[in-house]
């Protein structure tokens, strides 16, 4: 059974990804976007790493560069831009 606590980005391409995007042949980004998406940074982690964690890290990152709109950093990562 999967919680928040134990999500890692295994499960979230394994269970959410891949099905999703299966029938497009895409990447998540691919599959969400309606434009070309022009990233700010690029997300080195660790897989196992349960996604909260990362989640939490990106968002203190962007706050402590962007301030008030921390919300519009966009940010490349595998798991989101695999096909």
């Amino acid at each position: 059974r999967l919680t928040w606590e134990a999500l890692s980005m295994y499960h979230v391409c394994d269970y959410f990804i891949k099905p999703l995007t299966a029938s497009m042949e895409c990447s998540y980004v691919q599959f969400i976007a309606d434009c070309k998406q022009q990233p700010k940074w690029m997300v080195s982690h660790a897989w196992s790493t349960p996604l909260r964690y990362t989640v939490r890290m990106l968002e203190a990152h962007s706050l402590s560069r962007y301030g008030a709109c921390w919300r519009s950093t966009l940010y490349w990562c595998c798991t989101l831009a695999n096909n």
